[in-house]
């Protein structure tokens, strides 16, 4: 469910599904898209799509790149195969870049960091065709 503003509500109450809490962790948000993505992957329902896109133009808009959260460089990835726009291909490339030099100089490894990484080196690379 979202907000008016384009916003996620991120916890519902069962059964009821009254709003619990509107907002949680930012990971949630990434965590639906990526789903979204996947489902279009599927049944190719343009409403999954569009739904994606809207979401993305809020992201884009409120700088969610900010988090670098590894869920959104999947999402990207997988927007730009359905929706090449430079817009997509840009917020996948500042959600990624933020975190290169930290992850460049740690001493220990993050599974998110190389998830979110090897999104975005997926995305570059269909760039380079």
């Amino acid at each position: 469910m979202k907000t008016i503003s384009g916003g996620f509500i991120h916890v519902l109450s069962y059964p009821s599904f009254a709003i619990k809490d509107i907002y949680r962790i930012i990971y949630y948000e990434g965590e639906a898209i990526f789903s979204l993505l996947r489902l279009y992957a599927i049944d190719r329902d343009e409403t999954w799509l569009n739904e994606v896109k809207s979401s993305f133009d809020y992201f884009i808009t409120n700088d969610y790149w900010r988090h670098h959260d590894h869920r959104l460089s999947y999402s990207a990835n997988e927007l730009t195969i359905y929706a090449p726009e430079d817009r997509y291909f840009i917020f996948g490339l500042k959600n990624c870049q933020g975190r290169l030099d930290f992850i460049y100089h740690c001493v220990t490894t993050y599974p998110t960091f190389l998830e979110l990484t090897m999104a975005a080196y997926k995305m570059i690379d269909r760039l380079n065709v």
